[in-house]
């Protein structure tokens, strides 16, 4: 199989329809992405709920903030 082409990092430069199709999956997360000094911030809100992970990177691990409900935890990746 011919994998080697699909291997690396890819950014979405256009979509069409995407919205509309996930819609009819019934996929109705919103999410949305922002950088905010050295943190990576994921907002997510669906069918009333909501959660914010913020990741970022501390001598040299990836420290990951989960909040939901007023709820924290806390994940650390090396």
């Amino acid at each position: 199989m011919m994998t080697e082409p699909f291997l690396g990092t890819w950014k979405l430069v256009s979509s069409e329809n995407f919205d509309e199709n996930m819609k009819q999956l019934g996929n109705t997360i919103t999410r949305i992405i922002t950088l905010d000094g050295g943190s990576m911030i994921h907002f997510q809100k669906w069918l009333g709920k909501e959660t914010t992970i913020k990741r970022q990177i501390v001598d040299g691990k990836m420290v990951v903030e989960y909040i939901m409900n007023n709820i924290v935890s806390i994940g650390i990746y090396k």
